[in-house]
């Protein structure tokens, strides 16, 4: 019985610990967004217009910086080819002269 005890004390224990860590964890990265938050705002912009950023972008939006990105000029649509033309003849192999029946 006193067993099971100190099992239970250390478990409660490691329950305590963990959720401290948990909640110290996330108040701090509360705290850094927050402290940021200009930041997170011009990173989001940056992203919806963008999509994608280089870490230079990124680091240059941090900074307050605005970024010019040149997106490549979308090709051209390519015209359908067209399907060859009917030239009456079925087969695309050459003729081929027929075998000679077998005995």
């Amino acid at each position: 019985a006193q067993r099971k005890n100190v099992l239970d004390a250390t478990a409660k224990l490691i329950d305590e610990e963990t959720r401290r860590f948990v909640e110290e964890g996330e108040s701090s990265a509360r705290a850094i967004l927050i402290d940021h938050l200009d930041g997170l705002h011009r990173l989001a912009v940056g992203l919806m217009e963008y999509e994608t950023l280089s870490r230079e972008n990124v680091e240059a939006l941090l900074r307050g910086e605005t970024i010019n990105i040149q997106r490549p000029e979308p090709e051209p649509a390519k015209p359908k080819t067209e399907a060859p033309k009917d030239t009456g003849s079925r087969s695309t192999f050459p003729a081929t002269k027929p075998r000679p029946a077998e005995a």
